[in-house]
């Protein structure tokens, strides 16, 4: 498993709907902050179709990977419209990332927050370089 090809897919596949960190808003799906060991359709402020709040589930990793395969086959009159990731590999990467990204007592930021610093880092060692006689 790779949290950072996880985090690939994610940004690619999932953040239009989704945030990870505590207290970001729900977009179109729920915020996931704090998502394992949760009962699913227990985001506050979101609303849920009655199949998810009534499925039972609690999300961890083996119902994760289930329901990433196919959101209506695992949840039948869901609303979420993501046709799943079909290969194994994807949804361990992507569990791995939640794993790291939804920790509750994590904020979730800190992925951007050291994105954002090895940006400016990368950004003023390129403008030395640029700014060096050759």
């Amino acid at each position: 498993m790779s949290a950072d090809e996880g985090e690939k897919l994610f940004r690619a596949r999932c953040s239009q709907c989704h945030t990870t960190a505590k207290d970001a808003p729900n977009k179109l799906g729920p915020n996931l902050y704090g998502l394992f060991g949760r009962k699913a359709g227990a985001v506050p402020e979101y609303k849920f179709t009655q199949a998810m709040k009534n499925s039972g589930v609690t999300w961890e990793h083996d119902t994760l990977f289930e329901f990433l395969e196919s959101p209506k086959k695992f949840v039948p009159q869901n609303k979420m419209p993501f046709p799943g990731f079909k290969r194994e590999q994807d949804r361990d990467n992507v569990i791995a990332f939640l794993k790291q990204a939804t920790r509750k007592g994590k904020d979730g930021m800190w992925i951007n927050y050291v994105v954002s610093v090895l940006g400016v880092v990368g950004f003023l060692l390129y403008w030395n370089w640029k700014r060096s006689p050759q």
